[in-house]
C-alpha cells in the first residue's frame, strides 16, 4: 500500500458531513431554492463556524443548514466527498482518514440508503486516487433513531469489499445511566462483531463516564469518540488503560460542544498524557469547528499545551489504532516512522 511521502497526518474521527465544504453546499442550496444563513458562500461558511462553547445539541444544529441542499442527490454527494477528500489533503495535512457517515442522512428523494451509500464509497474510491490519500469508511448508527442500526450494520457487511471497516454510533449519549443504549443498537452491534466489522461508538462525550463502559463491554467498541468524562470515575478511567481503549480525542469541538472545561490548562488531554492513555487528535467537524487538523495541530501547541513530540507519538497511535489490514497498517506504520514521518504541522 503506497502513502504520499509529504503527507503523515492521520486522522480518526471525522464525519464526513461535518467536513462539507460550504460553497459547495450554499450552491446546491440556491440551485434548489432552499434558504440558507447568508447573502453569498462567504457568508454563509461563517455562519455555520460555532464560534463560543455552548452545547452538544446547539453545535449540532449547524447540520441542518449542511444536509437538505444534498439529500438524495447522487451528485451533490459525490461532489460534496470529492471536495471532502481534497480538504483533508490541502487543509488537513492527511495521508490516511476514516471518514464516518450516516447512510440515512444522505438518503431521500428517491435516492435508497444503499443506493446513498454506494455513492459516497465510489466516490471516496475516485477521490482517494485523485488526491492521493488512503481512506476507509465508517458507517454511524444514530442514537435517536435506534431502528435504522440493524440497516447500518447490513449495508457495513455488504459493502466490507469496497472500504468499509466499521461500525459507529453517533448523536447525544445523555441522558446517561450506563444503560441508556437503545437496545436495537446493541443487537446491531452485536451483529457487526460477530461478522467481523470493527466497533466504535461515541460515548462519554456529553453522557457520563458508564456510557464508555456499555460501548467497551456490551457494544465490542475498540475505540471510543471522545470519552472525556471518563475522568469522572476512577475505576472506568483505570479499566479502559488496561484494556488499552484508543479515545479519538476533538480538542476544539469538545470545548465549543460545552463538553469539556473552556479552560484549556485543565482539558482531558493533559491528563491523558500524564496518564498515557492511548488517545489520539481529530477535529470532529471542520466545518463547523472552522478548522481542520493541520490549524487544529498549530492550536495544541500555541493555546492547549501540547508539544510538538507529543503531537507525533499521537498521530503514531493512530496509526496503531486505524482499522487497516495488518500489513496495510505495517506499511503506514513504516511510512510514518520515515524522517518527519510521524505528522508534521506544517502544511504542505
Amino acid at each position: 500500500m503506497n502513502f504520499n511521502k509529504s503527507r503523515h497526518g492521520v486522522e480518526l474521527h471525522l464525519h464526513l458531513d461535518g467536513g462539507s465544504r460550504p460553497a459547495t453546499i450554499f450552491k446546491y442550496a440556491k440551485q434548489k431554492n432552499i434558504l440558507v444563513p447568508g447573502n453569498d458562500a462567504v457568508e454563509f461558511e461563517s455562519s455555520l463556524i460555532v464560534k463560543q462553547p455552548n452545547s452538544l445539541g446547539s453545535f449540532l444544529k449547524t447540520f441542518d443548514y449542511l444536509l437538505p441542499p444534498i439529500v438524495g442527490d447522487a451528485e451533490a454527494i459525490t461532489q460534496v466527498t470529492l471536495d471532502f477528500l481534497e480538504d483533508c489533503v490541502n487543509k488537513g495535512g492527511l495521508g490516511y482518514v476514516e471518514p464516518r457517515f450516516s447512510p440515512h442522512f444522505f438518503a431521500g428523494n428517491g435516492l435508497s440508503v444503499d443506493e446513498a451509500t454506494k455513492t459516497v464509497l465510489s466516490a471516496l474510491e475516485r477521490g482517494s486516487e485523485m488526491f492521493d490519500i488512503q481512506c476507509r469508511a465508517i458507517l454511524c448508527m444514530m442514537r435517536h433513531c435506534p431502528k435504522w442500526s440493524d440497516e447500518v450494520v447490513s449495508l457495513a457487511m455488504k459493502y466490507q469489499p469496497h472500504g468499509v471497516v466499521a461500525v459507529d454510533v453517533a448523536g447525544d449519549d445523555k441522558p446517561c445511566d450506563g444503560t441508556n443504549t437503545d437496545a436495537l443498537i446493541k443487537s446491531a452491534f452485536q451483529k457487526a462483531h460477530k461478522n467481523g466489522l470493527h466497533c466504535i461508538a461515541h460515548a462519554g462525550e456529553n453522557g457520563c463516564a458508564a456510557s464508555v463502559t456499555e460501548a467497551v463491554y456490551e457494544m465490542y467498541s475498540e475505540r471510543i469518540g471522545h470519552g472525556y468524562h471518563i475522568l469522572e470515575d476512577a475505576t472506568i478511567y483505570s479499566d479502559t488503560k488496561t484494556k488499552n481503549i484508543h479515545f479519538e480525542v476533538c480538542p476544539l469541538s469538545s470545548r465549543l460542544t460545552g463538553s469539556v472545561t473552556c479552560d484549556w490548562t485543565k482539558h482531558p488531554v493533559h491528563y491523558f498524557l500524564r496518564d498515557n492513555i492511548n488517545f489520539s487528535f481529530s477535529t470532529d467537524d471542520p466545518t463547523v469547528t472552522g478548522q481542520w487538523l493541520l490549524a487544529e495541530k498549530k492550536m495544541l501547541t500555541t493555546e492547549v499545551g501540547v508539544t510538538h513530540e507529543q503531537i507525533q507519538q499521537a498521530n503514531l497511535r493512530a496509526a496503531n489504532a486505524c482499522f487497516l489490514k495488518a500489513d496495510e497498517k505495517e506499511d503506514l506504520l513504516n511510512h510514518l516512522r520515515t524522517k518527519g514521518g510521524s505528522g508534521s504541522i506544517s502544511s504542505n
